[in-house]
């Protein structure tokens, strides 16, 4: 799911219609995430393929947003978290 939406759908969006996305996917994985506590063996399949799906607009987009921090810290805390998540993940 990760490999639709950034591969096939992130890639054809433009610019201020992917800067919404982006937003609405931070809520949506902020919801999605924990639901993944009280999931069974079959709904954890399906937040598994909402989740990813979810973060395919996410994480091409975090290192994008940290080029445009003019703050040379703020940019290299952005990628920090980008590579804990991968990393967690």
């Amino acid at each position: 799911m990760t490999f639709l939406s950034s591969g096939m759908l992130n890639s054809r969006l433009r610019a201020c219609r992917r800067r919404t996305i982006f937003i609405a996917s931070s809520a949506l994985y902020a919801i999605v995430f924990p639901l993944f506590w009280s999931s069974s063996p079959l709904t954890i399949w399906i937040l598994s393929a909402v989740a990813g799906f979810i973060l395919g607009f996410l994480m091409p987009n975090v290192i994008t947003s940290a080029s445009l921090l003019p703050d040379r810290r703020a940019r290299e805390r952005l990628l920090n978290i980008y590579t804990l998540s991968l990393s967690i993940s």
